[in-house]
């Protein structure tokens, strides 16, 4: 399937990047990937401890140390949706 159209969010904690993407959700019928989200589920599949905002950034730093400083935009891109928000990006590729 053809990627229609493609959407990075970012912003400062607690900015309203989850409310656009909710937003745009709802009424375009995006899928919306939350890096935060895919960087707790990593923690929690590999036993890493709690989620915290500090245990976050250690894990999404091994991350992109270990696979390269635009490792979570390419797992994110690996979903085929042909509208997908992509938020909470962090690193400069």
């Amino acid at each position: 399937m053809k990627r229609e159209t493609l959407i990075g969010l970012v912003g400062h904690p607690s900015s309203g990047k989850d409310t656009v993407a909710a937003h745009l959700v709802e009424k375009y019928d995006f899928v919306h990937l939350s890096s935060g989200d895919m960087i707790r589920a990593y923690i929690q599949e590999h036993e890493l401890g709690e989620t915290d905002r500090e245990k976050m950034k250690q894990v999404s730093t091994m991350l992109r140390e270990q696979h390269g400083s635009d490792y979570i935009v390419r797992m994110a891109l690996k979903n085929p949706a042909p509208r997908l928000i992509v938020s909470g990006l962090r690193a400069i590729v």
